[in-house]
Formats: C-alpha cells, sequence, structure tokens
C-alpha cells in the first residue's frame, strides 16, 4: 500500500553565516529567503521540510527557521545535520537564518523535502492498485481534496470511515480523536529506493509520547526518525471542510524512547514504537494502555490517517476467533501504526502492524497493547559502552574495481562503509572509537588512537556532511 507523500529537492547549497559569501543582513546576522520549486503536480508544494547540513555554531551561534506557526531553533548541541518541522510554503519565502558574532560558523541548506500529491500506477491488470495522497497538511484545499484510494481496500465496496470531526462531542471517541497524529519523515523508499516523504499514523500516551509502529521507522541510519514532527490537529469538520481558524501545529521527533528487536526480527507482538516528541502538545489527553485482554464481540473504534488524509474515524465489534484480527475496517497506506481503542478510549491494539496474507484488504493485525506494557516494565539493560577498532585495508589491490558502479573501486566502497559505521556510533554513550588501516605495514600509531566519540571526534575521522573527508576520507590504495 503506497503512501508516498514527496520528494526529496536539491536545495540553492547556498551557505548562511559568516563562512559563507552572502552579506550580513545585520550585526551578527545572517539571512536565506527561500522559495521551494513547483511540485511536480504544480503549483507550490502542500508543504517543506528543510535540511540544513555542515551545520557549525561556536559559542552561542544559532540557527534559526521561521515556521509560521512557531521557530525551529538549532545550536551546537543539535549536532551537524537537521531537519525542520513542516513549513507552509503559501506564507512566502522560507527564512533561515543564522545568528552569531563570527568570524567562523554556518549551515548549509542542501535539500529540502517537498510534500505533494503522489500518484502511484500499476499495469492495467491491477490497476486496483492505483492510487493518490493528498497529504495536504495545511489544509490548502477546502473542502479537503481525498486522496483516491485503492479500490482492492474498501470492504464491502465502500469506505465507511468518517472525518474525525464526526466523533459526537464529550464521547470517548472525541478524546481518542484528538490524541491520534500523524507521523511525517522522510526515508528510504524500498521499492525505489531513493529517499522519499512517508506518513504514518500513532497516538499520544504521554505527555511527550507518541505510540506507532516499528516498521514505520525501519532506517538504519534513523533518517525517518531523525527527519520526523508529529502534527494532531491535521483534520476538517465532519463535512470535510476546512476549520475555523485552522492553525497546526507541529512536535518535532527528539529520537526513540522504546522498542522491541531489530527491523529485521519483528513480529505482530512487537511491532510498535514509541518516540520522543517536543514540544508536548498542549490540551490533549494522553490516552491509556489497557492491561487486560479484549473479549470477542466488544465494541471498539480506531482513528487514522490513511493515504496521508485527513483524521478518519470507523466504529465495529471484535471478531470471536483472534480478538487481535480486526476484519472489516478499512485502512489504507498510512493507517500503519494507529491504535485500536476499546469503548472507553484506552487502547487496547497499540498499533495496526500487518495485513492478512493474500491481499484479504478486510482483516489486519494489531500489535498488544499488553505486550507493550509487558516491555515497559521489564525493559532490557541498557548496553554497556564499546570500544571499536576500525581496521581498514589499504593494499593496492583496493585499487581494483568494485561492484557499485562504473569508476568506483573497492578502496571507494570501503571508505564509504567505514563513514557510515562512524556516522552511526552513538554519541555520548561513553564508546571508544579509533582507525588503524594496513598495507606492507600497519599504521603505527594508529590513524586515530581509540577515543570517546563525540561529534568532534566523528569529524576528525569522516570530516562534515557530505563526511567523506577526515582521517577514513585520506586513505589511498597503494602497497602490499
Amino acid at each position: 500500500m503506497s503512501h508516498n507523500i514527496g520528494r526529496l529537492v536539491a536545495g540553492p547549497g547556498k551557505r548562511i553565516g559568516p563562512d559563507g559569501t552572502t552579506p550580513p543582513v545585520a550585526p551578527n546576522t545572517w539571512e536565506l529567503a527561500f522559495v521551494p520549486a513547483a511540485a511536480l503536480s504544480g503549483g507550490l508544494p502542500r508543504f517543506v521540510i528543510l535540511h540544513l547540513t555542515g551545520m557549525s555554531l561556536p559559542g552561542t551561534a544559532r540557527v534559526e527557521v521561521e515556521l509560521g506557526y512557531a521557530r525551529d531553533v538549532f545550536t551546537a548541541v543539535s549536532g551537524t545535520d537537521v531537519w525542520s518541522r513542516p513549513v507552509d510554503p503559501t506564507l512566502g519565502a522560507i527564512v533561515v537564518r543564522y545568528v552569531g558574532p563570527g568570524p567562523a560558523g554556518g549551515v548549509t541548506l542542501s535539500e529540502y523535502g517537498s510534500g505533494e500529491p503522489w500518484t502511484t500506477t500499476y499495469p492495467p491488470a491491477t490497476a486496483y492498485f492505483d492510487s493518490v495522497t493528498n497529504a495536504d497538511l495545511f489544509l490548502h484545499t477546502n473542502p479537503y481534496a481525498e486522496p483516491t484510494y485503492q479500490p482492492w481496500l474498501e470492504c464491502g465496496g465502500t469506505f465507511d470511515w468518517q472525518n474525525a470531526a464526526c466523533a459526537p462531542a464529550g464521547s470517548a471517541q472525541e478524546a481518542a480523536v484528538r490524541a491520534v497524529g500523524i507521523f511525517v519523515h522522510a526515508d528510504h523508499d524500498a521499492v525505489s529506493g531513493q529517499v522519499l516523504l512517508s506518513s504514518c499514523s500513532g497516538t499520544l500516551i504521554d505527555t511527550n509520547l507518541f505510540l506507532t509502529a516499528r516498521h514505520c521507522a525501519v532506517d538504519v541510519d534513523e533518517l525517518d526518525i531523525k527527519s520526523g514532527s508529529v502534527c494532531f490537529g491535521y483534520q476538517t469538520d465532519c463535512g470535510g471542510a476546512r476549520p475555523a481558524g485552522f492553525a497546526p501545529v507541529f512536535h518535532k521527533v527528539r529520537g526513540w524512547r522504546a522498542r522491541v528487536g531489530p527491523t529485521d526480527a519483528r513480529t505482530t507482538d512487537t511491532d510498535w514504537l514509541i518516540l520522543e516528541i517536543d514540544p508536548p502538545p498542549v490540551g490533549i489527553a494522553p490516552r491509556p494502555l489497557r492491561a487486560t485482554q479484549p473479549v470477542a464481540n466488544e465494541p471498539v473504534f480506531t482513528v487514522h490517517h490513511p493515504n496521508a488524509a485527513v483524521k478518519k474515524l470507523q466504529s465495529g465489534v471484535l471478531p470471536g476467533n483472534n480478538v487481535y484480527q480486526v476484519t472489516n475496517f478499512d485502512y489504507a497506506g498510512g493507517s500503519s501504526g494507529s491504535a485500536l481503542f476499546d469503548a472507553t478510549g484506552a487502547i487496547i491494539g497499540a498499533a495496526l502492524s500487518t495485513g492478512a496474507a493474500g491481499y484479504n484488504q478486510c482483516s489486519v493485525g494489531y500489535c498488544p497493547a499488553t505486550k507493550v506494557l509487558e516491555a515497559l516494565a521489564n525493559p532490557p539493560a541498557p548496553p554497556g559502552p564499546l570500544d571499536v577498532m576500525i581496521v581498514v585495508d589499504r593494499s593496492g589491490s583496493m585499487g581494483a574495481p568494485g561492484t557499485s558502479g562504473p569508476g568506483r573501486t573497492k578502496m571507494d566502497e570501503a571508505r564509504d562503509a567505514a563513514s557510515l559505521f562512524v556516522q552511526l556510533v552513538r554519541v555520548g554513550a561513553g564508546d571508544r572509537l579509533g582507525l588503524v588501516s594496513f598495507s606492507t605495514t600497519a599504521t603505527h600509531p594508529p590513524d586515530a588512537a581509540p577515543a570517546v566519540v563525540t561529534a568532534a571526534v566523528q569529524q576528525q575521522l569522516v570530516g562534515p556532511a557530505p563526511y567523506t573527508g577526515g582521517r577514513v576520507g585520506g586513505l589511498a590504495a597503494a602497497g602490499s
């Protein structure tokens, strides 16, 4: 079920700050007013998220991005590579600002995520897989233009969900609706291999904790988490129109708080992920996880964002056999991660995980809420600090052709692999990392002696973005 909602586009690549060539707009202040390119479907993108790289912020320097509803502020503790929260491009040029005294420092707007309607088509024999998403997070279309959902997903010949605002006032459904959000992020698309924008659904379960599916964030470099934001207010009124005073707020994903197992060993029982978001939502009551098992024929309801659409609500009853295998509800790509609620609004299905085999669109599996509670009550021991040496062959044979493309050598591939490894090692966890390379003889002393991993140590090893420099980037094939 495709639910791509946009693409990655090269940015202006301009350096903002004392390191750049643009003159300051005020004392100690440099700005870039950025206007994104048109969407593939025409007109401005539905939303934009900025990818800022090579960020060097000495002392008290900071970088600001004006969002319209808030301001993103990044400092030295933010690292060198950050993503903004979504911005509405119809409000005018997006301002990226560097504030600091110099003489050094800066940031580069290297690329951006362009949120736009995404059409997925298949051969005529399987045209029932065709779809169009519409992640219109700022509701530019009024009334909201529903996506083109894949017709094979209809249970009973029609989509029976309602706009979430149709929940009765003062009901458990209304309270649960407020706690459900859309998780928007960039990730590595499994089909195309490109970085695209995508979405999932999830639920607020504590002051700043958001529960979704583990399979919604599987990138080994955690791009999906680093780039992610959550919005709880993306919904229309009951009739599908933009609500009066509509002003969505996005909460930045700061990292993951809890999860179980590697992604390649995931089962329905372990397909859950708890993200930490900032700032904490105001006026939304978190939904409790129910500690008791559901029962057959129990009334339930679900709230989710199918195909990145505005929030939807659907009610029904559990079947009599497997109470975590829900039948006759409608879902689409982007519904993953949404919760199943009991009649009181408590969570019994922690995250929509899987569809049944054989494209049975009317039967889906949820991760039991009890499994999440068990895991939270018995957390694994935190990993202890590790000492790791990267050992790289730089003998003459490494100059031979590699397997990743024309003109690429084994040495190129080894440097790439070592660079990726350095970027993934935990910062601030006490791990120590070093580098030694060998040819006719090994380097002595090592290329980089073991040192506690910090951002500075990583930069010494691989340089700033795009991480092709440093000691690793300087390795060359020669000798025996």
